[in-house]
């Protein structure tokens, strides 16, 4: 079978990732959460940004027609599914739109938790993320009205003149500043051959190019995120090892190249996130339709 590869190149205004945080043992920053947030809607691949269960608002659970503790993988696909091929854009939450979507059932305000906006096209949602638990723990939609508003709840509001809001504990997680300076965040994607994680010289030759140039400077990278996938073909067990196999050698060949060992985070994935379904094709077809899915992705944050 012929090898391909696939390069995709992004440079994007973005900030650090969370997954330094891991190889420090420290919980990651909000602007580290921020990032790993981005990430996961750019990618359109990481459903394990969710936590499970994941709350949503009252609002999200009419739209979604979910529980208010729903299944964190579903509520991810359903949110990709609305954000399609519209640019994602995700930064802090600003005091104007955490007073405008009030104290809503599920959102806990007095955590402390950090809220952001994610944008995609016309539509806004308004997640909290656990920075203890590394996951996205509430999920509203902002723009809409409130479908079972409590009796008796604070009113919020914002007070421009001081920067913050009063009647309120969301005064602790909204963002005094939806402006940070950001890094850049460098995408490569290559494919494998079937049931193969030989990195192939097409491969080789296209991170030699497009990639390693770029992070001459070692001093300026802060993170490799390296994550191995397969197509649905084959075993969950089987096809688990393949994907950390595949990573495993894109790392190796970094690594052989002078990157820090110590800044690459390698995930396998297996097939829980394909990028394409071939539900019609058959035999020799059906592998060609799912190439796609047999990849390795980089994700990498400089400075």
């Amino acid at each position: 079978m012929r090898k391909t590869i696939r390069i995709v190149c992004l440079i994007a205004l973005v900030l650090g990732s969370v997954q330094i945080a891991f190889a420090q043992r420290r919980a990651p920053t909000e602007a580290e959460a921020l990032s790993y947030i981005f990430s996961a809607f750019l990618t359109q691949a990481d459903p394990a940004v969710m936590a499970n269960p994941v709350v949503l608002g009252p609002e999200l659970q009419r739209e979604l027609v979910l529980p208010a503790n729903a299944d964190g993988a579903k509520v991810y696909d359903a949110l990709i599914e609305r954000a399609g091929k519209n640019p994602v854009d995700v930064r802090r939450a600003t005091l104007q739109e955490v007073a405008a979507y009030g104290e809503r059932r599920g959102l806990d305000g007095k955590s402390g938790r950090p809220l952001y906006t994610v944008e995609a096209g016309d539509l806004r949602f308004l997640v909290q993320y656990d920075l203890q638990r590394l996951r996205i723990s509430y999920v509203g939609r902002l723009g809409v009205a409130d479908p079972d508003p409590r009796s008796g709840a604070k009113q919020v509001e914002a007070d421009p003149a001081k920067g913050d809001l009063k009647g309120t504990g969301l005064a602790t997680v909204a963002m005094r500043d939806a402006r940070v300076p950001a890094p850049r965040l460098l995408q490569w994607s290559g494919q494998f051959a079937l049931n193969s994680a030989e990195l192939s010289a097409e491969a080789r030759t296209a991170l030699d190019r497009e990639i390693l140039p770029k992070l001459a400077n070692a001093s300026a990278i802060r993170h490799i995120a390296v994550n191995g996938h397969t197509d649905e073909l084959g075993s969950d067990e089987y096809n688990q090892r393949l994907s950390e196999q595949r990573a495993a050698a894109v790392r190796d060949y970094l690594v052989s190249k002078g990157i820090d060992a110590s800044r690459i985070e390698v995930t396998g994935f297996g097939k829980t996130a394909p990028l394409k379904s071939c539900p019609a094709e058959r035999g020799a077809t059906r592998v060609e339709c799912l190439a796609p899915n047999r990849r390795v992705e980089l994700a990498i944050t400089a400075l």
